[in-house]
């Protein structure tokens, strides 16, 4: 996922690609990273801008089906953006997205930077909800003080 800028005008650029249904598989991996930490102390105020780069899913199960029409919701904050949704995916299928999604912030205060995380839900579309497929959530600081602000997973 990348973080862009914060305090200024400029604005840096890394991605982020959300591979699998089994969101905690994704917690051990600080590739494109140096391991961060979670500390928001070097996080300047200002505004920010967060970039997702959904390359693709596989082995999406959902318990009784056979296929699943799966798309990917990130939130942070307050805000959320969606993938389009992929139609009658197979289990053993890998569904690819290659998709960009931004997340727009400005005058983010040192408080609401430290308690920032971001969360990759994935869903399969119904005719009202969705059901939940799977779920990551990562503090926005700890990727903030990766390599780049960037973490490749």
């Amino acid at each position: 996922m990348n973080l862009f800028g914060g305090g200024d005008s400029k604005k840096s650029d890394a991605g982020e690609n959300k591979e699998g249904n089994d969101a905690a598989s994704a917690a051990g991996s600080d590739e494109g990273g140096d391991g961060g930490g979670s500390k928001v102390g070097n996080m300047p105020e200002g505004d920010y801008i967060i970039h997702v780069l959904i390359i693709q899913a596989k082995t999406i199960r959902l318990e009784g089906e056979s296929t699943s029409d799966p798309f990917i919701k990130v939130s942070s904050m307050g805000i959320d953006k969606s993938s389009k949704n992929k139609n009658d995916i197979s289990t053993d299928e890998t569904v690819r997205f290659d998709e960009h999604l931004f997340l727009e912030y400005n005058g983010l205060k040192k408080e609401a930077l430290g308690e920032a995380n971001i969360t990759f839900d994935l869903q399969n579309k119904g005719f009202f909800k969705g059901d939940d497929i799977g779920r990551f959530e990562i503090p926005l600081s700890k990727i903030y003080n990766m390599t780049d602000h960037a973490m490749l997973n």
